[in-house]
């Protein structure tokens, strides 16, 4: 995990770092981290440790999108980070994202899959093995 850790050796202020091992009991862990900017390894307990501000932190909460489920297609990880997505018609920004929904499911294809597998319960199955249960 990303996060600020406390330079214990240096100056004691806090710098962007990764936890690179996590030892320790439950109760008193011990972080070991690499601060990114420097070659420094250093091992710190959790009074220095502290999570990313907002602003570094990658992570966001998901937009409120009043659109049907399943109705949008993801966008393309692979294509250009402004290019223009085929699928939507619209154009593609530099912090796009994948956004999942429930899957859509065709009433025809799920029809015809259960006529094929009902044809083939004409094969009598084989009845389950009994199973011996030991007493104590």
């Amino acid at each position: 995990d990303n996060v600020l850790a406390r330079w214990t050796s240096g100056d004691g202020a806090f710098y962007p770092a990764r936890i690179t091992s996590l030892t320790g009991s439950a109760t008193n862990p011990i972080y070991i981290v690499s601060f990114k900017s420097y070659s420094t390894i250093e091992t710190l307990t959790a009074k220095d440790i502290r999570p990313l501000s907002a602003p570094d932190s990658k992570k966001r909460k998901a937009d409120n999108i009043s659109s049907s489920p399943g109705s949008l297609a993801p966008n393309n990880i692979n294509s250009s980070s402004t290019g223009h997505d085929s699928s939507t018609g619209s154009h593609v920004g530099a912090e796009s994202s994948v956004i999942s929904a429930a899957a859509d499911i065709n009433p025809d294809l799920a029809n015809q899959a259960r006529i094929v597998a009902g044809q083939n319960d004409g094969l009598p199955r084989p009845s389950k093995a009994a199973r011996k249960v030991k007493r104590k």
